[in-house]
C-alpha cells in the first residue's frame, strides 16, 4: 500500500519513471493486487508502452472482473491503435459495470476521483467516439445523447450528437442543437461551433472567431462538417486535413478528422 500511494503521487507529479518503478515493485510484492496492475498499466500507457499497458490492465481485469476502470483505460488504448471493435467491447463492459473506486483522472498535476456522473459521461463519450470512427453513426448519436444528459457543461455532447446525425443523414440532425442554442445552453466557443453547424454563421466567420490554436483546429474540423452538409466534399476534405494537421492528437476532432478523410477517400 505504501508503494501504491508513493507511485500515485509520482504519477500525479508526472514522474512516470518513478511511478512505474513503484507500481512494478508493488506487483512483485503482491501479484494478486488488481490495483497495482491497474496503476502500472495506466502508467505504461502514459509512457506510450501500449503492449505492456494492455497486458497489465488485462491482468487487473482478470483479478477483478467487476472493475470498470481498467476496461475503460484498456479501451482507450485500443482506440488509440484503431482497434475499434475491441475498444467498443471494453467501453460497453465499463458502462454495464458502472464507475468503480479505481477510476481516477489526472490533469495539470492534480488527481481526482470524480463523481459517478462524470465517469459515466466519459464512458459514453468514448464509446460514441469509437462508434463514430467506425461509421456507426446512429449508435454514436445515441451515446452522445447520453453524454449530454449526464453532464455536458460545454455543450460538446449535443454538438457531437448533431454531427453524428448529420453524417448518418438524419432529418433531425439539427433539432436538439438548435434548441440548445435558442435556450442559451451553449456559450462562448461551443456556441460559435453550434451556430456554424446549424447554418447560422459561415465557416469563415467561425474560424475568424477562434481565439487560440485549439479553437482554430476545432474550427477547421467543424467547418469540414458544415461543408459536407452543403455537399462541397473538396472543401470538406481541405478542412479535415487542416484539423488533422493542426489539432493535438488527444482531441476527438483530430481522430474524427482522420476517420472522415478515410471515408471521403473511399467514396
Amino acid at each position: 500500500m505504501a508503494l501504491l500511494k508513493h507511485g500515485f503521487g509520482n504519477f500525479a507529479l508526472g514522474n512516470m519513471g518513478a511511478a512505474q518503478a513503484d507500481f512494478t515493485e508493488a506487483v512483485r510484492l503482491n501479484p494478486k493486487n488488481n490495483y497495482a496492475h491497474h496503476e502500472l498499466g495506466l502508467t505504461l500507457a502514459k509512457k506510450g508502452d501500449t503492449t505492456r499497458a494492455i497486458a497489465s490492465l488485462t491482468e487487473a481485469i482478470n483479478l477483478d472482473p467487476s472493475g470498470a476502470a481498467s476496461r475503460f483505460i484498456r479501451g482507450q488504448i485500443y482506440m488509440s491503435e484503431d482497434r475499434l471493435d475491441e475498444a467498443i467491447r471494453d467501453f460497453t463492459d465499463a458502462i454495464r459495470l458502472g464507475p468503480d473506486k479505481n477510476t481516477t483522472f489526472a490533469k495539470d498535476q492534480e488527481v481526482s476521483r470524480p463523481e459517478a456522473d462524470r465517469v459515466a459521461t466519459d464512458y459514453y463519450a468514448a464509446r460514441g467516439d469509437a462508434y463514430y470512427r467506425r461509421g456507426d453513426f446512429r449508435d454514436a448519436a445515441s451515446d452522445y445523447d447520453r453524454e449530454a444528459r449526464f453532464s455536458d457543461p460545454d455543450g460538446y455532447g449535443v454538438i457531437w450528437g448533431s454531427v453524428a446525425r448529420m453524417q448518418g443523414r438524419s432529418a433531425d440532425a439539427d433539432i436538439a442543437l438548435s434548441a440548445a442554442l435558442d435556450k442559451g445552453q451553449l456559450r462562448d466557443w461551443p456556441r460559435t461551433v453550434g451556430e456554424l453547424l446549424v447554418g447560422r454563421i459561415t465557416p469563415a466567420a467561425a474560424l475568424a472567431s477562434a481565439r487560440n490554436s485549439d479553437q482554430t483546429c476545432e474550427g477547421h474540423y467543424y467547418a469540414g462538417i458544415a461543408q459536407l452538409k452543403s455537399k462541397d466534399t473538396v472543401a470538406a476534405r481541405n478542412e479535415f486535413a487542416a484539423a488533422r494537421d493542426g489539432c493535438p492528437t488527444s482531441f476527438r476532432e483530430y481522430r474524427a478528422a482522420i476517420a472522415d478523410l478515410k471515408r471521403l477517400q473511399s467514396q
